[in-house]
């Protein structure tokens, strides 16, 4: 449940804050108030597109913020994206962008990308629109409303498909690969041996190129080098000048104190830490020494470095970023060459491998068709009451699915589905795109939707417009519909309509006012008379008669009686947060 809602600097709304409870509430306002800019901003919030272009002008950044009652399903999928759940139930979803392009998303201080902002608010929250219902026009979608409608059963079946799919693709790329024409296998075998040759004549090692950048550092400077570990020994040594260096200072030091060692266990420690480190030095010495004799400065040997490490660079541009990459690419080559030995035996054992998946597929994709069949009933006569509800007793809805098992599969099986509908008896059931009126399609749209929402039991339901094309008797029964809806889930509704915000149990007015020359939304609970006032407005415009004014008295008195049903109706449990705010 949305419980408070933060916007800063998108569009026309400068800052606004709205504190939300459960229930039913409306939004109303004028036209250009900022209504859809208020819909837009939660859309962002729940990982929708956002443009630069909804940035307020003269401001480079732009903001929303959330908080939401975490649902009980919740906690896992955060932990699975790293997410610390928050111990007071509570989840604050934010998001900005500026108008250089940056967008940061984050989740209870956690920063995540919009893919996973948009995972986790799709499970808040639903946004029900009018290109919602432009989307019933395609015949597209209505597979995947179908599937989401069906429920657990087909989206486990649907799981497995799309696994045993995902490797029937790549089975089928891998034999269409092998089995090309002869001239292509050909070519692809000369371009192989070529690689294979080219990279057996290089014999490489693994690490080679960086042993031989580690040489050739040490022949560029060789000269500092030997200088270098020359000093170091005479500093340790100190035979060419005949004094003492610090290995036969150290030891001297030893004996001193081994001669009053008898005296304390600590000294005796003392002289025996210091011995220890004149052996020490002694064996570094002779090391050092080692490496100074062991370093010369050879140009033919550098040459010869230098040239091997540009031939590797050149493979490496080649066949691999490294080494050990061009190496393991050498074995792929092998390995594929070693495959079209066999061609007719390969293309055997792929056939009877995809022969194998295809019988799966067909399967699962049978089991997909006939757990969509019976979704299809079941959303038929749910459609039928919902419709009947809406005032279109007489309509009749069909969920028509159609297997095809002679096509080729593809991410959803061998099925199609179209929505068939009529309004009026006796009219034969046509595409939806072919017959319903906009008053229509919004009602068949809410019915969907109504009936999707019991599936997938999101808290918080936004009905933007979807009353458009919609009055009088059916409007108030689009109204009953959402308030009966939001006995069980939080609904926020943008209307028009007198009849619809009437039997809400809040009710927001979007407002906007200029000041400083700017022009800036403002958003205002409305209650008592300010309430009235705005019924009367929704019914009349700017003419608020005394009839006028008498009606909306009446939808505010329908809507609390409706409200008190039910809410005696309502399971303790269901309520969401209801009560009368008419007075």
């Amino acid at each position: 449940m949305l419980l408070a809602l933060q916007i800063d600097n998108i569009a026309i709304i400068e800052h606004l804050e709205m504190t939300l409870e459960g229930g039913f509430t409306v939004l109303s306002g004028e036209t250009g108030a900022g209504k859809s800019i208020l819909i837009e901003a939660i859309n962002a919030l729940i990982g929708g597109r956002t443009s630069r272009e909804l940035i307020r002008t003269g401001s480079e950044r732009a903001s929303v913020q959330g908080q939401f009652r975490m649902p009980e399903a919740m906690e896992a999928r955060l932990e699975e994206y790293g997410i610390e759940p928050p111990a007071d139930g509570i989840l604050v979803l934010q998001r900005s962008f500026t108008d250089a392009g940056r967008n940061t998303c984050r989740i209870n201080g956690s920063l995540v990308t919009a893919g996973v902002m948009r995972v986790i608010g799709e499970k808040l929250l639903d946004i029900h629109g009018q290109h919602d219902s432009q989307s019933l026009f395609r015949p597209e979608t209505h597979l995947e409303l179908l599937d989401a409608y069906a429920g657990a059963a087909l989206k486990q079946e649907m799981a497995q498909y799309t696994a045993a799919f995902a490797l029937y693709r790549e089975w089928k790329e891998e034999w269409r690969r092998v089995s090309g024409s002869e001239r292509e296998r050909e070519r692809r075998i000369d371009m192989l041996r070529f690689q294979l040759d080219e990279l057996d004549k290089a014999a490489m090692k693994p690490g080679e190129d960086q042993e031989l950048e580690r040489r050739s550092r040490i022949l560029s400077h060789s000269e500092g080098i030997v200088a270098a570990f020359s000093e170091a020994y005479e500093l340790l040594t100190g035979e060419e000048s005949g004094e003492a260096g610090a290995r036969d200072q150290v030891r001297r030091s030893a004996q001193a104190l081994q001669r009053i060692g008898p005296i304390s266990p600590e000294y005796a420690e003392m002289a025996e830490q210091l011995t220890e480190m004149a052996e020490r030095l002694n064996d570094l010495s002779r090391d050092i020494v080692d490496v100074r004799d062991g370093t010369e400065f050879d140009p033919k040997l550098r040459d010869q470095i230098e040239d091997r490490l540009s031939f590797l660079q050149t493979i490496r541009k080649k066949y691999g970023e490294c080494i050990d990459d061009c190496i393991r690419y050498r074995e792929e080559i092998r390995a594929e060459l070693e495959t079209f030995a066999d061609v007719e035996t390969l293309l055997a054992q792929h056939a009877e491998r995809l022969e194998v998946q295809t019988t799966l597929l067909r399967g699962y994709a049978a089991t997909l068709y006939r757990l969509r069949l019976e979704a299809a009933v079941r959303l038929g006569k749910g459609m039928s009451g919902q419709l009947e509800e809406l005032e279109m007793p007489k309509a009749v809805f069909e969920a028509s699915v159609v297997h095809e098992p002679n096509r080729e599969f593809d991410e959803f099986g061998l099925d199609r589905a179209e929505f068939l509908f009529t309004a009026n008896l006796g009219e034969p059931l046509k595409p939806l795109s072919r017959i319903a009126s906009g008053g229509e399609m919004s009602r068949v749209m809410l019915a969907i939707k109504t009936m999707l929402a019991d599936v997938d039991r999101i808290p918080t339901l936004v009905f933007d417009e979807i009353d458009a094309g919609v009055g009088g008797k059916a409007a108030q029964k689009v109204g009953e519909k959402l308030a009966a809806m939001s006995r069980t889930r939080q609904i926020l509704c943008v209307t028009h309509h007198a009849q619809i915000a009437s039997l809400a149990v809040h009710h927001h007015h979007i407002g906007k006012e200029q000041a400083d020359g700017r022009t800036r939304t403002r958003v205002t609970h409305l209650s008592g008379q300010s309430r009235e006032d705005e019924i009367t407005r929704l019914l009349s415009g700017a003419h608020r008669t005394e009839t006028a004014r008498g009606l909306a008295r009446e939808l505010l008195a329908h809507g609390a009686i409706g409200r008190s049903v039910r809410n005696s109706a309502a399971k303790p449990d269901q309520r969401s947060g209801e009560k009368d705010i008419d007075s």
